[in-house]
Order: C-alpha cells, then sequence, then structure tokens
C-alpha cells in the first residue's frame, strides 16, 4: 500500500498544473499564487490617446470661494436706521424749493435723543442762507422719533448725525 500511495505522489507531480477555477465554494485569490506572466502574451501597452481632456493649465493663481453662514438669531436690526433714512428724505425737500446759489445743497443735522426715543436738541450745520429752509431742517430734526432706550441702562442720551446732499439739475 505503500508502493500505491508513492506512485500516485509521483504521478500527480509529473502532470502540468492548471489554475483552478473558482465556483461557488472558493473565493477568488484564496490562498492561490498569483500567475506568472506567460512570455507567449504581448506586453500591454499604454492607449496612445488619453480617456478624458488634458487639463490645461494657464499659470494664474488658484482663487478660493469661502462662503459663511450666520444665523438669523445673530442678526440685529436697528430700527433708529429707519428713522434717519426717513429724516434724509424729509431734510431734502427742504432743500429743492431753494433758488439761486450753489447747484449742490448740503446740511447735517445733529440730533440729540434722551432715552425713552424723544429729540431734546436738533443742531444744522450748512452753508445755506435760507433761513426758511434752516428752520424747516430743525423742525424735521425736532419731529424725529427714535427707539426706547428705557430700559438699558447703559444707553443715555443719543446722538445722530444726518447729512442731506440736494444736487439740482438744469
Amino acid at each position: 500500500m505503500l508502493a500505491f500511495l508513492a506512485a500516485a505522489a509521483c504521478s500527480k507531480s509529473d502532470r502540468p498544473k492548471q489554475a483552478l477555477s473558482t465556483g461557488a465554494r472558493m473565493m477568488p485569490g484564496a490562498g492561490l499564487p498569483s500567475p506568472a506572466p506567460d512570455p507567449a502574451d504581448p506586453e500591454p501597452t499604454a492607449p496612445t490617446t488619453p480617456q478624458h481632456d488634458p487639463i490645461e493649465y494657464d499659470g494664474a493663481p488658484l482663487s478660493y470661494i469661502v462662503t459663511e453662514s450666520t444665523e438669523a438669531s445673530v442678526l440685529v436690526i436697528d430700527p433708529d436706521r429707519a428713522v434717519v433714512q426717513a429724516a434724509r428724505v424729509s431734510a431734502s425737500g427742504c432743500l429743492i424749493g431753494l433758488q439761486g446759489g450753489p447747484d449742490v445743497l448740503s446740511a447735517v443735522l445733529m440730533v440729540s435723543a434722551v432715552p425713552g426715543g424723544q429729540v431734546s436738541r436738533t443742531e444744522v450745520s450748512s452753508d445755506i442762507a435760507s433761513r426758511e429752509a434752516i428752520d424747516c431742517l430743525v423742525r424735521v430734526g425736532n419731529g424725529l422719533h427714535f427707539s426706547s432706550k428705557e430700559d438699558s441702562k447703559t444707553e443715555g442720551i443719543r446722538s445722530f448725525s444726518i447729512d442731506v446732499t440736494v444736487a439740482r439739475t438744469h
């Protein structure tokens, strides 16, 4: 019996090795050495044309876009900005009707408001000679009402500077 096993072992090694095929019971590549390349097969060559369009770099510096997102609760809207903008529109009405003088008329209203929002003082700075226009600007400043800051312990009297410019067309 020993001779039979030896003969069977010798006959197995004399046969050329065949690659094992994979099946449902054997995973591919499990315990098998990788096959040696066959010298009869031609060498694979790289394709002569690229598979995609090449990217051309023009040497310009790269740019990056950074996007920052903020929450709506962080944004604080100052209600006094709307009051200042409305005052500019009203004050420009005081300067539009003036006759003569330069083509560009300008004035600055310095308005002081108490914590309750009422205006306590209005000063007008301008080169305008018309007393009526200056009185109109003072009335605009005195008629403003800003937001109340009475509950704030840090806010006292607030000052606002309102620039008004009107250009006349001929």
